[in-house]
């Protein structure tokens, strides 16, 4: 995990704002490492009801990454599991109630 946050400090200190994973879904917002210098527009996003991250993507300088990078350090499967509505939270207790 080291490695990737050493990645994620570079891309910082050559202007980059985020750096967001990328997965066969599309992004993945909720693993995304975002400067300081994101606050002031996620929170104006925010205040007037834009309760989704990935849409401030497009106003930063963002780097994108392959879910791929991540793959050696975690389960991909459980890491990027969506808990977004009911259904997908019931198939997501019974995915890690079967792996015990």
């Amino acid at each position: 995990m080291k490695k990737i946050c050493d990645k994620q400090s570079a891309a910082f200190a050559a202007g980059i704002d985020a750096v967001v994973p990328v997965s066969r879904r599309g992004l993945e917002p909720l693993h995304a490492l975002c400067s300081k210098s994101c606050l002031p527009m996620i929170r104006e996003r925010v205040e007037k009801g834009g309760l989704k991250i990935a849409g401030c993507f497009n106003s930063l300088r963002a780097r994108e990454v392959p879910v791929t990078e991540m793959e050696r350090f975690c389960d991909l499967d459980t890491v990027l599991l969506n808990v977004n509505t009911e259904e997908y939270l019931t198939g997501a207790e019974r995915l890690l109630a079967a792996r015990r």
